[in-house]
């Protein structure tokens, strides 16, 4: 479908499905379980439009498959954000890679577990160099 028939389905179903009353609640109950989706009736319209739209959106600049995307007004306050609305042909090239910051974490972590341990091996080898001098 070439993109000017998309422009123009996007611009009547845009007349057609008030944004007003449009709201979808994307759930994580728990960490483990699968995303909820809940929506309303124009919630769920609205989001096939932005999901139209977002199919022909330019990208954000050229090194990026990132796109603009209007979709907050959609999503309920307390529902899960999207942190990066993105397009490419092949979906399973992107690779999302663990941010510095959270490598950076991991790291700190592991260095206060291990200084943690540590403590906890020269404290035993004190008391016990302790209680037996007193023997």
């Amino acid at each position: 479908m070439d993109e000017t028939r998309i422009n123009e389905i996007i611009q009547e179903l845009e007349q057609s499905v008030p944004k007003a009353d449009a709201k979808v609640r994307v759930i994580m109950k728990y960490d483990d379980d699968p995303l909820e989706i809940l929506a309303s009736k124009n919630g769920y319209l609205r989001l096939g439009i932005e999901c139209i739209k977002a199919s022909i959106a330019p990208s954000k600049n050229p090194d990026s498959y990132a796109i603009d995307a209007d979709w907050d007004y959609l999503f309920a306050k307390d529902s899960v954000k999207f942190s990066r609305v993105a397009r490419t042909e092949n979906v399973d090239l992107p690779k999302v890679e663990e941010s510095t910051s959270e490598r950076a974490k991991e790291i700190v972590s592991s260095i206060l577990v291990f200084a943690l341990l540590l403590f906890l091996i020269a404290s035993t080898v004190v008391g016990c160099y302790t209680i037996f001098k007193h023997i």
